[in-house]
């Protein structure tokens, strides 16, 4: 077994399309939209890899704000990048293009090495080896 996707709910899935693109070098599907289920919108992003990807799903009126309800789930996605400098480059990209740094590229508890940022909608993002 592996893990196939991770969805997210967005306000503005064209903006969080353009961040996974952008710096985590993910291809985008064609936009889905089926207007009769509440104006739902979606795209299926495939990382570098062709493992595990990421689905942007934004829908009008249909379920409360995440971040304004009491929650338990997924707490942050990881994306491997695969070298510390890999790690040490794209954070430093991230924070020179004004992306919040929640922490700075480091070893954690496991010993693995990662720098962990918000995207756009504040989901967490760790860059990992």
């Amino acid at each position: 077994m592996k893990v196939s996707h991770i969805a997210l709910w967005s306000p503005d899935i064209e903006r969080l399309k353009a961040f996974y693109v952008m710096y985590f070098g993910a291809v985008s599907g064609e936009r889905y939209e089926n207007e009769t289920f509440n104006l739902y919108a979606s795209y299926l992003l495939t990382l570098p890899d062709g493992g595990c990807k990421i689905k942007l799903m934004q829908c009008a009126d249909m379920f409360p704000n995440p971040r304004e309800v009491d929650q338990e789930g997924l707490t942050y996605i990881a994306v491997s990048v695969g070298s510390q400098e890999a790690v040490d480059a794209l954070s430093q990209r991230l924070e020179d293009d004004g992306t919040i740094i929640v922490s700075d590229p480091r070893f954690d508890e496991e010993g693995g090495y990662e720098a962990i940022v918000f995207d756009p909608d504040g989901n967490l993002v760790a860059i990992t080896v």
